[in-house]
């Protein structure tokens, strides 16, 4: 399932953090929590999904990991 829904994701995303922000939708999750199952704090996750703040290629693979779709995400 996470392959159709990584296609999905990804056929309607620009960018990385409008990506995240589907995701989260897509699983239920508030910024907090999602916030803490990433490991930052919810501003930075609100920053990320609105392009006020980037995402290096390391921390973006190990979320992809971490939230079980494909690092080319």
């Amino acid at each position: 399932m996470r392959k159709d829904l990584h296609m999905l994701v990804m056929s309607d995303v620009d960018t990385f953090g409008s990506a995240l922000r589907t995701i989260r939708r897509i699983e239920g999750a508030t910024l907090g929590a999602f916030a803490v199952k990433l490991g930052v704090p919810g501003r930075n996750i609100q920053e990320i999904e609105t392009g006020r703040r980037g995402v290096s290629v390391k921390r973006s693979v190990e979320w992809a990991r971490l939230l079980g779709y494909p690092p080319q995400l």
